[in-house]
């Protein structure tokens, strides 16, 4: 499963390489998308709902909602799809995958080697890779725990939430669930809810937790194997090496006769761009001011002064009318306004008694050392 953006060359690439994968939209950017392009901003909050429900019901309910706040809205997301952005409907197991995260993540790590040429550019990705494998084959290693700590700490939430629901059995493996926003019935022998977590995530969810406890069970006999420690390090076993010195490389002697031309390419004028061009919904990040919460200024230029801030304004003022009426430098050997000691006329007399010159009109000029 990819998650990407709505760009058109991202799908044809995806589509023409992993043919059999499932092709999803990033939930964060398609949201942004739809308040940019309709500005509203309440159909944000409905399709955020909608996009993470997981049954069907809720999901068919909240878009019905969403058709009669804002009709071209619901009209742009069914003729998207919605198995490429609604969990209810994705074909395929998610595992709480919705965002493109990762990928903005790697992006913001490979900022300065893009500049480099692209062997750089491969070679720093090779690098930064080779670390991370490294490092989390290690972390998974040393944890004595059979579950990642995200696991961990999902399942004690949901237990702490689940602490009061109320499990009335129906039969040896369904029970119903009694707490929360809605009932559920639980069925353990095909691990399933009601709600349609369970199965989803394949990880118990809150009605499972009380379930699992009344009939003496461990949560970790209900987990799937993709959150278990050894899946972690089965992830990160293949290390990544380097590709050594091109002295060193076994290259055919057909490859080595193939001539590498570079490419009939006229580049544009002006500063070449080193960042890509956002998308919808990424405008640069804007500033509130630190007093007033709002945008449009800062702290600095606010166009009313506050109450607290006149003792500042004084001060600021005071100290820009001393600046102004400043003293000008004086001479750092005769202590002088006026001039510097480059032209200090103390420093010519003294230099000259220094060389042995007495001046004439002094009285001394017979005295003979």
């Amino acid at each position: 499963m990819f998650i990407f953006y709505q760009h058109i060359g991202i799908k044809n690439t995806v589509e023409k390489m992993y043919k059999d994968a499932h092709h999803g939209l990033c939930h964060y950017h398609l949201g942004k998308n739809i308040k940019n392009m309709f500005k509203r901003e309440d159909v944000g909050v409905i399709f955020t709902v909608a996009a993470n429900c997981y049954r069907l019901v809720d999901f068919n309910r909240h878009m019905n909602q969403l058709k009669q706040v804002c009709k071209p809205i619901y009209d742009l997301l069914m003729r998207l799809g919605p198995k490429r952005w609604a969990r209810a409907r994705s074909p395929v197991r998610q595992y709480k995958l919705i965002t493109s995260n990762i990928a903005k993540y790697i992006n913001s790590c490979l900022r300065h080697a893009r500049k480099m040429p692209i062997t750089v550019l491969i070679e720093c990705i090779r690098d930064m890779f080779q670390h991370w494998f490294h490092d989390r084959h290690n972390e998974a290693l040393n944890l004595t725990m059979p579950f990642s700590f995200w696991a961990i700490d999902l399942l004690n939430k949901r237990f702490n939430e689940a602490c009061h629901f109320f499990v009335q059995p129906i039969n040896r493996m369904e029970f119903q669930v009694i707490g929360g926003t809605k009932d559920a019935v639980i069925n353990l022998c095909t691990k399933a809810c009601s709600c349609n977590e369970f199965q989803s995530d394949l990880l118990p969810c809150t009605h499972a937790m009380p379930t699992i406890s009344k009939c003496k069970h461990a949560a970790i006999e209900f987990c799937s194997n993709y959150y278990f420690t050894r899946s972690w390090v089965d992830g990160y076993a293949v290390p990544i090496r380097s590709v050594g010195h091109p002295s060193k490389w076994d290259i055919p002697h057909d490859v080595k006769q193939i001539v590498v031309l570079l490419p009939t390419w006229q580049g544009q004028a002006g500063r070449p761009r080193r960042k890509r061009i956002l998308s919808i919904g990424e405008g640069s990040r804007r500033h509130k001011c630190s007093q007033c919460k709002s945008y449009g200024h800062n702290r600095q230029n606010y166009p009313m002064p506050f109450a607290g801030l006149s003792t500042n304004t004084e001060t600021s003022s005071t100290q820009s009318t001393a600046r102004q009426r400043r003293r000008p430098k004086a001479c750092s050997i005769c202590r002088q306004p006026g001039h510097t000691r480059n032209h200090c006329p103390m420093r010519t007399t003294n230099f000259r008694n220094v060389i042995g010159v007495v001046p004439k009109d002094s009285g001394l000029s017979n005295v003979s050392y």
